[in-house]
């Protein structure tokens, strides 16, 4: 265009463009699931971008003016996701607590011969008369097997919260939220100090104080994972291909049409990374146990909860 207000200009509108479509077009799939929108929606956004076009190269416009508006506007939105990378950010120690009024002891001591603690949450497990209700499903034999090994299997069981933040929070700090932090209020919706709280629980200092090895594994969500533990177990980075901010990407932007046209499948990319994470934890129990050091291991499955992926079978156990 030989000028370079104009060419950022145009630039900038079908950016803008690019980068709404999915978000628009998922809104108003929701809104109206009957109709075929792509035939629409694709004609719409053909017509703004020849408009904008159109606009662009008009002669007696140069865009000069709005340079110092747009600028402003841009350099708030850096400074404004700059403050988000760093305010969730910070370093502090690991062992520590989030929460205000988390039950710590401080008289442990730990015992001769310390047993390894594993706990596991297979997360959306439903219990056994759920599942046979909803699902038809007998789930008997499985839980007949691990009564065998001397587990006790809580019948007609409830969460205390509805949602996995809410309750690991909880259980892991041995108290209800409105118990453990005033920030706690029904009306809240914040995340930090219910994430803190989870990442540096009363469980976890309790066993830190008495000198166990904390372990944990990636789960795919950040709030999740207590990447500060002693040892953080993590499949290969990008081993799938495809990131989930790259999944998303594609998802709610123009490039929504190259799965629809085939040329990549985000869901099965995506659901590799999940795969990687699952085996990842199934392969390394072996090398945990063997740890010579008394070990605390939080092993939170993202599985049965979506999205829902096959994995690999493992050979039988013994008992």
């Amino acid at each position: 265009m030989r000028q370079a207000h104009r060419a950022a200009f145009l630039t900038m509108l079908w950016l803008a463009l690019f980068f709404t479509y999915g978000h628009v077009y998922d809104l108003l799939n929701e809104k109206y699931p009957e109709f075929n929108l792509i035939p629409w929606l694709v004609g719409g956004w053909l017509f703004l971008f020849s408009l904008f076009l159109f606009w662009a190269t008009r002669p007696k416009l140069n865009f000069i003016s709005s340079a110092a508006g747009l600028n402003t506007i841009a350099l708030g939105l850096v400074i404004f996701s700059l403050w988000q990378v760093i305010s969730g950010s910070g370093v502090r120690s690991a062992h520590a607590l989030g929460a205000d009024n988390a039950p710590i002891e401080t008289d442990l001591v730990k015992p001769e011969n310390p047993p390894d603690v594993y706990y596991f949450i297979l997360d959306m497990y439903t219990r056994g008369d759920l599942l046979y209700t909803a699902f038809d499903f007998d789930n008997s034999e499985f839980l007949n097997a691990l009564e065998q090994r001397g587990f006790y299997v809580a019948q007609c069981s409830q969460s205390n919260y509805v949602r996995t933040e809410l309750s690991m929070v909880s259980s892991l700090n041995m108290m209800y939220l409105q118990d453990l932090d005033d920030e706690f209020k029904p009306e809240s919706t914040a995340r930090r100090t219910l994430w803190n709280s989870l990442k540096h629980s009363a469980v976890r200092y309790n066993f830190e104080s008495m000198g166990y090895t904390t372990v944990n594994y990636a789960s795919g969500f950040a709030w999740l994972e207590l990447e500060d533990a002693d040892k953080f177990i993590s499949p290969p980075p990008f081993s799938s291909g495809l990131t989930e901010f790259e999944g998303v990407f594609l998802r709610t932007t123009l490039a929504r049409y190259i799965q629809d046209w085939g040329w990549a499948d985000p869901d099965a990319l995506m659901g590799q990374s999940f795969r990687d994470r699952f085996n990842s934890i199934f392969d390394s129990q072996d090398s945990i146990a063997k740890m010579p050091e008394p070990t605390f291991a939080y092993v939170h499955v993202i599985s049965p909860h979506p999205p829902f992926v096959l994995i690999r079978r493992q050979p039988d156990l013994p008992a």
